[in-house]
């Protein structure tokens, strides 16, 4: 945490914007993660905020607030990692409050995807005699400040939900064993984190398969997000969950409420008082996920995190529809004899046909090392 009237420069000061940013993840979404830093006209820190939560003022807003003698904004710079707004939302446009507090110069880290923003607000705050600046980024933190809207960027620029595949394994890809045995391959570490990337998803996603043999809560186990419930999704086209579900641990823990059951039966799953997603299939009798991300994007629901079991992650994968996978390996052998792969169900008959991925992140946790890609191809 940077300190009141130190001397900062600009990347030193965007670097503290992510750092801020980063603490709305969670409790944004569908909003985007934003931090916002105010240096006078010295360069020292005077003011500092961030999008803390979905319909509440945007990071902008909270870092005035937050300067004391406020004087001093005026010329100031304004440091922020997402462009600001100039339309009206849940909230006013942050445009008016930066011409109003007369400060110099807005230095912002990505561009505002939304359709709503047509430059007007940059326009007008040039008039008001604002400089505005594209910050450049170095390569590691440019990656940063993708990472933090990656998920609103894409869903806005595509009409699609973003979709990440997540699973922990062994070192040679197992995930269970084939008499369900799957507690616990990877540590508690990387688990923890796991809740925390469920609560950076606006919902999640399992085969009636997974709900079935584990029983699974699906809840998010971390302090910081006590009151939290994400949406659950069950790709369960037959309804075969319907007597099970009803004592499930998955029920008494986020509601029936927060149950979205992806079904042909439609009149049966919402006389039952869960909710519905109609779901399409392909040629070949799977479930079309492509057809079915769609749908998740016109009900609102923008980022979905896909836990499994083998067979539901396999059909993404042989879909290609996945925006990042999170891969979390335990330094473990387990082998193909009993074991279950996480690619149980994925076909590659040529080798020019393989799914290429980006260089992972690589993040360590206790023993596990968790790699996150992206899609090449």
């Amino acid at each position: 945490m940077e300190k009141l009237n130190q001397k900062l420069t600009v990347d030193q000061a965007m670097a503290f914007a992510i750092e801020l940013a980063e603490k709305g993840l969670g409790y944004v979404e569908p909003n985007p993660a934003v931090g916002c830093v105010i240096l006078d006209s010295d360069d020292k820190l005077i003011g500092f905020g961030f999008h803390e939560k979905f319909g509440g003022p945007h990071a902008e807003i909270n870092a005035l607030k937050s300067v004391v003698e406020k004087e001093t904004i005026k010329g100031a710079k304004v440091i922020v990692t997402l462009e600001p707004c100039g339309h009206t939302g849940k909230t006013p446009p942050c445009k008016n409050a930066l011409i109003d507090a007369g400060v110099g110069t807005v230095i912002y880290g990505v561009s505002d995807p939304n359709p709503l923003f047509d430059n007007s607000g940059f326009d007008e705050m040039r008039g008001n005699s604002i400089v505005i600046e594209k910050y450049n980024p170095p390569i590691d933190v440019e990656g940063k400040l993708s990472s933090l809207v990656e998920k609103f960027v894409y869903s806005m620029e595509n009409k699609k939900s973003f979709v990440s595949i997540k699973m922990g394994s062994s070192l040679d890809g197992q995930i269970a064993l084939q008499n369900k045995e799957s507690k616990w391959i990877t540590g508690d570490k990387s688990r923890q984190h796991s809740h925390y990337l469920r609560a950076t998803h606006e919902a999640t996603l399992i085969g009636v398969g997974t709900l079935l043999d584990d029983n699974p809560s699906l809840n998010i186990r971390l302090d910081q997000f006590t009151n939290k419930k994400n949406k659950v999704i069950i790709l369960d086209p037959n309804f075969r969950s319907k007597s099970f579900i009803k004592t499930s641990k998955l029920l008494k823990s986020i509601g029936s409420e927060n149950i979205y059951i992806a079904s042909v039966s439609g009149d049966e799953v919402k006389s039952s008082t869960f909710n519905h997603i109609e779901i399409e299939f392909t040629e070949s009798g799977k479930i079309n996920l492509i057809a079915l991300v769609d749908t998740l994007k016109k009900m609102n629901i923008n980022s979905i995190l896909v836990e499994g079991g083998a067979e539901t992650i396999s059909e993404f994968l042989n879909q290609k529809v996945f925006n990042k996978i999170y891969t979390f390996l335990s330094p473990s052998i387990i082998g193909s004899g009993f074991g279950v792969s996480w690619t149980k169900g994925l076909v590659c008959e040529k080798l020019e046909n393989k799914i290429l991925l980006s260089a992972p992140e690589i993040q360590r946790f206790g023993d596990d090392i968790l790699l996150s890609y992206r899609p090449k191809n």
